[in-house]
Parts: C-alpha cells; structure tokens; sequence
C-alpha cells in the first residue's frame, strides 16, 4: 500500500523478508508498515517577515518533457524541404517503355522507400505538423502581399486539378485529395491572380485616352461609388442578390424586412452629377436609387382639433384635387441625390401606413363616430369639438413643407407610431414548455406566486388602439388649453388679491395645476390659500387643500365662476382673520355656502366690534363687489336701528384687506 510523506510517495511493506508481502495473507503478524520513499524537500522560494515559508512547487513530468522538446532545433534535425506525403504522387517525368529488369527492380525498392518514409525519432510527427503550419503561413502571407500591394483584386475562381498522368482514376482521386496538390494549386492561384491584375492594369493604360488623368478619373470615380455604397450600407438595409443590388425603404423593428413594395434598385450613374449638402458645398455622387413608382411624392399628416358648429362647412376640405404630386418627371427624379430621395420616400410610407392604420382604427371603434373623405379623417372628439386628421402629397422635389395643425399633436402621433413598432405584440418564451402570453413579466408568476384569472385581469394594462390614444391625447390637449385660457382670463379680470399659478405634472393623458391666492401686503397675517387643477382627458377637477373637490368638467364658464368662488373664501378667510387678530371683532356668523337671489354663491359673514357698538354685515359675490352693511348698537333691546350700505369703491384703499382694516380702524369704537 501507499505512503504519504513530504517529499513524495513511496512503497512500504510488512517484515517476513523480501516476501514478507506475499506471507502476510498466512500469517497473523503483520508486522510494522515502514514507509520508503526519496528524500526530497521542495525549495524554498520566500520567506515573509511574518514567518511564513512560499515553496517552489516541483515540476510535473509533462512540464520536464515540454522543457527539453523546446530545446531542440527542429532546423537541423528535419531538412525545411524534406516532404512528408506520399512523394510518387506528385507529378513526374514519363518513364522511357523499354526498362530492364534491374532498373525496374530499383525503381520497386525506391518507391517502396518513398511509400514508407523513415521515421526521424518520436517527435517525427510533432515536427511535421509544425512543419506543415509553417506551409500555411508562408503561403497566407504570399496572399495579403499580393492584395496589399495591388489596388486591383479581380476575383476568379481557380481551383481546376492538377492533370495526372495515372492510368487509374483512384489514383487521380488520392492526388487531387493530397496535401501537395493543395500547395501546388494555390501557389497556381496566386500566380494566376497576379497575372490576372497586371493584364487589367495594361488594358486600362491602352484604353484610356487621356493618359494618367484618365486612369486616375476612373479610380476616383470607382472609389467615389464604394464610398457612397458604405454609406448607403450604414443608414439603409442592403441585399446583393446575383449583380442586383437592392435595399429596403420599411421602417418596422419587427416583422418582415424586404416586403416588395418596399425595395428600391441600387444602380451606377454612367456621369457623376452635383448636389449641395447641408454646409451648402457642392459635392459629387455617383450612385442612383429607383424607388417605388407610388412612392414618388412627399407626405405628412395634420393633426388638428375644431368645433362643430354651423360655420364649418368645409371639414372635408382638402388639397387632393389639384392632384400636382400626380405630375412627376422621371429625369428630374432621377437628378436627385439618393439620400435626399430615400428619406422622401420612406417618410410618404411612414405617413401612409400610419393613417390607413388610423382609418382602420375608426372602423374598430365603439361609440364614436367617425367619417372618411378625400384622405380626411374626422373623428369626434367629446360635446361639440372633432379631431381632423388628413393626409397631404406633394410634388417629389427640394424645399421646405408647409406647416398645418398642432405641432404637438402631430409630434405626439408620430412618437405613438414609433412606440407602437418598437414593441414586440406577444413576449419572447423564456422556455419551451412556457406558451406564449402577452401580459407582463410581472404578471407571469407561475408556481406558487400565481395570480388568479381575476387578478390577472384586473392587474393587466388593456390594449388600446393608436386612433383611441390620440384621442386620449387630444382631449387632454383641448381640456389644457382651456384651463390655460381660463387662467388667464381670471388674472385679468380679478387683481385683487394676487393669483399665482404653476404646473406640477405635465403627462399626455393628466396635468396638475398649483394655483395661489395671496395678499403681498397681509400674508404674514392670513397667508395664502392652495388650490390644485386636475386635468384628465375628459374632466378638470378643482382639490382644495383641505381635499373637497369641484368637478367642472369640460366648461370654460364653470370653471371661471369655481374660480371665483375660490376668491371670495378667500375674501371671507381675510375678513375673518384680520378682524378677529386685528382688531378684536367678535364674528357672530359665518356662512360659507350662502346664496343670492339669482342662485349664485354668496358667502356671509357677520360681525361686531369689541365694545359691541357696531355691526358689519358683508356678503361676497361672484361677479360684483363685496356688500358691506353697518348697523349701530344699541343698549336698549326695543330700539333696532337699520343697516346702512356703504359704498365699497369710496372706501380707502386699493384692495379687500386695505379697506376692510381701515374700516375696522374706524369703526373700533
């Protein structure tokens, strides 16, 4: 059995002698295990400050010969011309018919020798695989030389066998199998491409006519045509079928690529033409596109809101029947430069698609209606205001589109289509035995995580259509602009007190409004009071601060007079405030919901001074000025005198507060 030590390993053996081993299965004293192994400690490499010893493990036996075979010239122990394949199958000179018997003898023991060539020691296979790599090498590097050195490549298909002289056609198989007739065939390559490149090279001197000027018009030429074709490669899908050569104008992530209403032919103009680029320099380019013959023209799409009213008797009202895109003019196409004309192209495709896409969208749609004239579409949008979408062509030159409809609804369209190509319709399978699903991945919790179909259902986002989101969009719009007039209007017309207001949330779909009611001159008394502005798609709803909630749906009217009943609070707030810290009035009443004659809000508040002489009674309107009211008191309860009105514009001051603290001053005592 086997010992461990140090140093190595070794045999022990039990006593009884030399053949105290075999003795030991007959005898019931075993007797004492010795361990014999080499002494062998490894060296010490380091030995750190803290003590520690680093040992130089030992070499392996596969090191040690890997050591000793790099030792060895493998120049001079295996000639670099020495043949490791079978040398009769190389080609060689015709033997004469009439041989003697010795001859052929001697011929018989050669071949044999070169059947079975002596092997040169054990690495004889080693040094003939590097030996063959080296081959391989030499002959890759005579390649790249040749293709560095030529600007020329003509590509030819060489590979032709090497003719035999063997009667037997299993023999003609083995050479042309065999690693020589490789070397020998593509060394024939090489020579014949280069003989190829300089006949080209001396036909182009003799057909030019012009001299060196010429030949080199033709290289810049050629090199102008493969720059722009990289170019091309880098913004364009690009096929080469054969010697066509072809792109995609189609814009989808997903789906197929090269659809054929989508290709366009890549072809070389025989004169290079001149066109400005965006610096306004001319350059020259040399490539011709053809694209789709129903794609030569320029589109967009508009996207705009209006009321329905009986003055908008033209909504179907477009620019189509002139039909001037409809007159193209195949030279003038074909002068375009290419990049100009495939972005044209593939913009009218984009628009296109996009609004046969929202076409079928309003065919799909539940309780709206919708019409479809003359590339308009008009779908409605909610009460009396419709969304307008048409689609204009124009002739496929240069220039600048004219511009119609909102620019946001317009750039919200296009980011909707673009997300909506950009996202794959059912998810990738993570596994084969998961089917495919199109709810999200924090919904697919399979195992004991699962949710219900319920919950699945409540949980998931609902698949809405492009048309329905930007209806969404456009509603939200139109309800924003309102509330942007509206706010404007009441800033206007209400100066006192002082109106702030700022966005906090700006989304597609929902908005919020801070507004700020406060007097510069009384707000370290009274502060200022937070109103918020909800706009959804459909509704504005005003939140106090103390969370009540006025719903003014879509009316501009509504939403003014809420507005100014915000105002009047906060007139009654003020009046109560500043009289009580102020001056010490007593309030008697305060009614916030109270209402005029006509049925409009009109807050109460009723008050008397601290000795309880006089009394103010003021009423808030909406639309006019605040009524304010004194009456004297009296000590005897018989008498009651009456309330005598006072004229709110004589009173001194600019604003509410200003007026109501001077008249407490007065009426103090």
């Amino acid at each position: 059995m086997y010992g461990h030590g140090a140093g190595g390993s070794g045999y022990s053996m039990g006593g009884g002698g030399p053949l105290g081993g075999a003795n030991l299965m007959g005898r019931k004293d075993k007797g004492i295990s010795v361990a014999l192994e080499p002494y062998g400690e490894w060296k010490i490499q380091e030995i750190g400050y803290d003590g520690m010893e680093k040992f130089i493990q030992p070499e392996s036996f596969a090191d040690h010969v890997g050591k000793l075979a790099r030792k060895i010239d493998w120049r001079t122990l295996v000639d670099s011309d020495q043949s490791y394949d079978n040398p009769n199958l190389l080609p060689e000179d015709e033997l004469p018919e009439e041989e003697d018997d010795e001859e052929k003898l001697e011929d018989e023991t050669e071949k044999e020798k070169k059947e079975f060539p002596p092997e040169v020691g054990p690495w004889h296979d080693v040094a003939k695989n590097l030996h063959e790599s080296l081959q391989h090498i030499n002959m890759m590097l005579d390649g790249l030389q040749v293709m560095q050195h030529l600007d020329y490549l003509k590509p030819l298909s060489i590979g032709d066998p090497i003719q035999i002289n063997e009667a037997t056609q299993e023999a003609a198989v083995i050479a042309n199998n065999g690693k020589a007739f490789q070397w020998v065939w593509k060394r024939k390559a090489l020579n014949e491409v280069q003989n190829a490149i300089e006949a080209s090279n001396a036909n182009r001197r003799h057909l030019a006519v012009g001299g060196e000027a010429s030949i080199d018009e033709t290289t810049s030429l050629t090199n102008l045509f493969f720059r722009e074709i990289e170019e091309l490669c880098l913004q364009w899908r690009i096929r080469k079928t054969g010697d066509h050569l072809y792109g995609a104008l189609g814009y989808k992530r997903y789906g197929q690529r090269f659809e054929p209403g989508e290709i366009f032919d890549i072809t070389r103009r025989s004169v290079p033409i001149n066109y400005s680029d965006k610096d306004g320099k001319l350059q020259q380019t040399i490539l011709q596109i053809s694209v789709p013959n129903d794609l030569i023209r320029r589109s967009k799409i508009f996207v705009s809101i209006f009321k329905d009213d009986m003055m908008s008797k033209a909504i179907h009202t477009s620019d189509e029947a002139n039909l001037e895109y409809m007159k193209v003019d195949m030279k003038q196409v074909d002068n375009l430069y290419w990049n100009d004309a495939l972005s044209w192209a593939q913009e009218t495709l984009i628009c296109r698609d996009t609004f046969n896409q929202l076409a079928t969208d309003a065919v799909h749609l539940k309780q709206r209606m919708s019409s479809f004239r003359d590339g308009v579409l008009i779908v409605a949008l909610h009460d009396d205001y419709l969304l307008r979408i048409e689609l204009k062509n124009y002739p496929f030159k240069a220039g600048d589109l004219p511009d119609g409809g909102d620019p946001y609804l317009n750039r919200a369209l296009r980011q909707m289509i673009v997300n909506h190509h950009a996202k794959k319709v059912i998810r990738s399978q993570m596994f084969v035995e998961m089917p495919l699903t199109m709810l999200n991945e924090h919904l697919d919790m399979r195992g004991p995580n699962a949710f219900t179909q319920y919950e699945i259902d409540e949980r998931a986002k609902r698949q809405t259509c492009v048309l329905e989101k930007l209806l969404s969009v456009a509603s939200h719009q139109r309800l924003v602009k309102l509330t942007v007039d509206t706010l404007i209007r009441y800033q206007n017309e209400c100066r006192d007190p002082q109106v702030k207001w700022r966005w906090l949330r700006c989304a597609p779909t929902n908005s919020q409004v801070m507004i700020h009611i406060v007097d510069p001159h009384f707000d370290f008394l009274m502060g200022r009071v937070t109103s918020y502005l909800q706009i959804d798609t459909d509704c504005v709803t005003l939140r106090t601060k103390d969370g009540k909630t006025i719903d003014c749906y879509r009316d501009a009217d509504r939403l003014f007079n809420t507005l100014k009943y915000v105002n009047i609070t906060y007139f009654l707030q003020a009046a109560g405030t500043l009289g009580k810290t102020g001056w010490g009035y007593h309030i008697l009443h305060g009614n916030n919901n109270a209402i005029d004659v006509d049925g409009n809000p009109a807050p109460t508040l009723y008050l008397c001074n601290a000795t309880s002489t006089r009394a103010l009674l003021i009423q808030f309107h909406t639309h006019r000025n605040p009524e304010i009211n004194v009456k004297k008191l009296s000590d005897d309860p018989n008498i009651d005198h009456p309330f005598i009105p006072l004229n709110y514009e004589k009173l001194p001051g600019k604003s509410f507060c200003r007026k109501f603290d001077n008249l407490c001053a007065i009426l103090k005592d």
